[in-house]
């Protein structure tokens, strides 16, 4: 049976030490066994935390040659002279108690030469640590009695002396070369200096990162499932949308990728319109164009104001009608007989509307026959100079129908007096004349009248269903 020694924590001066018994320390009372096995550790920093779990135990560190304590959740080297317990925090089981606890002047023990007797606790026993006659250790004792001896550790037969390096510049001057027992071992080369970043948030969805002199855009946006920059492009029903890398509104806006114009356009019922005249002039890419378009006065600023003024052959493009195959072959005096739906010279995903779909229109706004011409023309009046005469255009719905007039007989007239949008509508008995509404200034009425088709005329187109 391993026989127990109960002993107060203190301080141990002198010696580094190997443990050949059990390892004491003084202050609080522990319990110390002799045959206890001494563990062994290489270095200080590998001791474990000192706590309640593991008072009293003993560890012997090689790197320092000194056997320590676990004390009053700290280690204690084992030294050869006892000093007097300072104040006890908390003593673990006495002989006749469970904890050494409460003292008898307060919560815990005053400094003295002994403890005093905690609440619970017995009186812990006072030790003193005495160097062995032949100066191979120390040996312990507790209230009189030798409860071990503790031997002195030996060198290590493990560890073997280190090497020695050097590190020199290299003669660049862009590292340095290590060398071990004189021999180069490795060649360090400096870094690179790192470069400053910030981020610059814009508020639109975009990052930009600037590292130095390097900058890189991120995206916050995604549309669908599709990361965009929001500058050069907009999300509408999960398709991205842009206008020659300006970001667009698809519900408000039209792009014709043709030439890169955009126009405003609404929704009127279950129709969508341009809400702006069609200025598309490119005879190259649309050959019915040549000499079949205009501007008002052949001044361009008023194909700015109003769009340009075309042909009904050059608005149905008829050179595309015949060379796409579709047997039409259309020009003055010559009736088409047109497919129902005519992309005409309208953008893709448009077309010129027939008479059926402008009737409709006049129908949702009050009726062609009350107001429809009024409510759909913008906010001008007449260029009469006579104000009685006036109807001014309410532009109830956004159209705004502009009085942008015609052209005929290679002259122009009505500027100011009627706004004419061309159909693809034909009068069969007059193979010469289509069908084109005129919105006037002086009614409040929506008017359609059949007329040579080598007049011109504005355009708006409608978006295909």
């Amino acid at each position: 049976m391993n026989k127990k020694y109960l002993f107060n924590s203190c301080m141990l001066s002198t010696g580094i030490f190997a443990l050949m018994g059990g390892l004491y320390g003084c202050g609080d009372t522990t319990n110390i066994t002799e045959s206890k096995k001494i563990d062994t550790v290489t270095s200080f920093k590998k001791l474990a935390e000192c706590g309640d779990e593991n008072k009293g135990e003993e560890v012997y560190v090689k790197d320092s040659a000194a056997l320590y304590i676990c004390v009053d959740d700290s280690w204690v080297a084992v030294t050869s002279h006892a000093q007097k317990g300072e104040k006890g925090d908390d003593g673990e089981k006495g002989d006749k108690g469970d904890k050494g606890e409460k003292g008898d002047k307060g919560d815990k023990g005053e400094k003295g030469d002994k403890g005093e007797n905690g609440a619970d606790g017995e009186n812990g026993s006072s030790c003193t640590v005495k160097a062995l006659k032949d100066s191979s250790g120390v040996e312990l004792s507790c209230d009189g009695k030798v409860v071990a001896t503790i031997k002195n550790g030996v060198n290590g037969s493990n560890g073997k002396n280190g090497t020695s390096c050097t590190a020199k510049n290299l003669k660049d001057g862009l590292g340095v070369e290590l060398s071990c027992d004189g021999k180069v071992v490795t060649t360090i080369k400096n870094g690179e200096n790192g470069k400053n970043c910030s981020l610059e948030d814009d508020g639109k969805g975009s990052v930009k990162v600037k590292c130095g002199d390097d900058e890189e855009m991120l995206y916050k946006a995604v549309c669908g499932n599709k990361p965009y920059n929001p500058e050069k492009q907009f999300c509408y029903e999960a398709e991205l949308y842009d206008c020659n890398g300006k970001p667009y509104n698809p519900s408000k806006t039209l792009c014709d990728t043709r030439d890169n114009k955009e126009y405003k356009v609404v929704t009127i019922g279950t129709q969508t319109w341009m809400a702006e005249n069609l200025n598309y002039a490119d005879s190259v890419k649309t050959p019915s164009l040549l000499k079949r378009s205009w501007c008002y006065g052949n001044k361009s600023e008023k194909c700015d104001e109003y769009g340009r003024l075309y042909t009904w052959s050059a608005a149905i493009d008829s050179v595309t009608l015949y060379n796409k195959g579709k047997g039409v072959i259309c020009g003055d005096g010559r009736t088409c007989n047109l497919p129902e739906n005519v992309q005409g010279i309208c953008p893709d995903g448009w077309h010129l509307p027939n008479l059926t779909e402008w009737e409709v229109l006049f129908a949702v706004v009050g009726g062609q026959g009350v107001m429809a011409g009024q409510v759909l023309r913008a906010q001008t009046g007449c260029y009469t100079g006579i104000e009685s005469k006036d109807v001014f255009g309410l532009d109830a719905y956004d159209f705004k129908a502009l009085l942008g007039g015609g052209a005929h007989n290679g002259g122009f007239s009505s500027e100011g007096y009627y706004a004419e949008f061309w159909t693809t509508t034909e009068w069969k008995e007059h193979p010469e004349l289509a069908y084109h509404v005129v919105l006037p200034c002086e009614v409040a009425v929506a008017g359609t009248s059949a007329n040579d088709k080598a007049s011109g005329y504005s355009v708006r187109c409608i978006r295909d269903k």
